[in-house]
């Protein structure tokens, strides 16, 4: 049986993420706009005061909730879509190098190699100045900093498994390795991923 704190923390994270996703459509403002008049207006939560801003208002007048909410909504798309990228980009090639190996396996481990050589901030700089500060910039840079946690992990778990009898059974019966690759290597290491999926998005946020 889930806790109850489990419980409740699924529903205030789910409640949350879904009030930041639907914020734009319920309640659509200009993020530029100032209210001066109601400048660092107090929180009207807890009954603090009667201002009608819930967590209160910047010095510009801006009501801090919305704001808030419309942050996270965009923290949230760009970590899942730079976290898609990434995670699409590095198992594709971790399974690449492990299932065929070879000169596969030389060309992709050193290109995870290259990666690591190079610190993240460097590559957030040079990503910076080359395509500007944008949305893409963003999920561009989680991509290629994220993607070889990915490919990494597929890689060794495949290693670990590719001799695994029923790996030669297809093989002997004359099974193609794309057929191998999603009946049973994907199968088979969706665990871990996931894992590291989920260790790899809070690191993203």
């Amino acid at each position: 049986k889930m806790p109850l704190s489990i419980i409740i923390l699924l529903v205030l994270t789910g409640t949350l993420v879904l009030a930041s996703l639907l914020v734009p459509y319920v309640y659509p403002i200009d993020l530029g706009e100032t209210h001066l008049m109601d400048r660092l207006a107090m929180p009207s939560i807890f009954g603090i005061s009667d201002s009608g801003h819930l967590l209160g208002c910047d010095y510009l007048g801006r009501d801090l909730a919305i704001r808030l909410l419309y942050a996270t909504r965009t923290t949230i798309i760009l970590a899942f879509t730079g976290l898609a990228c990434a995670a699409t980009l590095g198992i594709v090639l971790g399974v690449i190098a492990g299932v065929f190996g070879g000169v596969c396996d030389d060309v992709i481990m050193f290109l995870i190699n290259v990666r690591h050589a190079v610190p993240s901030v460097l590559i957030g700089i040079i990503v910076a100045t080359i395509f500007g500060s944008t949305e893409f910039t963003m999920i561009l840079l989680t991509t290629f900093i994220q993607w070889t946690k990915f490919a990494r992990q597929a890689r060794a778990q495949i290693l670990q498994i590719r001799k695994e009898s029923y790996i030669e059974c297809s093989r002997a019966i004359g099974a193609s390795s794309i057929r191998i690759i999603f009946e049973h290597v994907l199968r088979n290491i969706a665990s871990p991923l996931i894992v590291t999926t989920t260790l790899t998005l809070s690191s993203i946020i």
